[in-house]
């Protein structure tokens, strides 16, 4: 990276255009709130976005966006990276498990009680591959 990248709480005007880019990338829409996202900046662009879901059973990674142009270049892992050092536990529901695995998360055989509405809509899921729960625990990262 040859940018400086700032990470920081959705502003509105943020808030709204994540909206946007989420839609497009065809990216988990459900229950959105605005306190919910956190934003990459490169100056006042919008490089990338994640969210946090407080659910009943777990904290879960819903939905993370980064924008062409900027994608491999570790965007991803600062913005997961975020939530890591706040968090001892994180679930996420993804059909690229690779990406994720490498920065800790492993997969897990039973799926939690409040993901299982999201793992089984498989209009989500359709021409992206199958679904697979993984969890990120603070205490087995090496």
């Amino acid at each position: 990276m040859n940018f400086e990248i700032t990470i920081q709480p959705a502003n509105e005007l943020q808030y709204l255009q994540i909206l946007v880019l989420a839609k497009y990338m065809a990216l988990d829409l459900s229950e959105v709130r605005r306190d919910q996202f956190v934003v990459a900046l490169e100056g006042k662009k919008i490089i990338g976005f994640i969210r946090i879901k407080n659910n009943k059973d777990l904290i879960e990674l819903a939905t993370m966006g980064v924008v062409k142009g900027y994608r491999g270049q570790g965007i991803g892992r600062l913005l997961i990276n975020y939530f890591k050092v706040k968090y001892d536990s994180l679930h996420l529901i993804t059909c690229i498990p690779k990406h994720f695995e490498k920065q800790g998360f492993v997969s897990v055989s039973e799926i939690p009680e409040s993901l299982q509405g999201k793992y089984n809509n498989t209009a989500l899921w359709a021409g992206y591959g199958d679904p697979v729960v993984l969890v990120f625990q603070r205490d087995n990262e090496a």
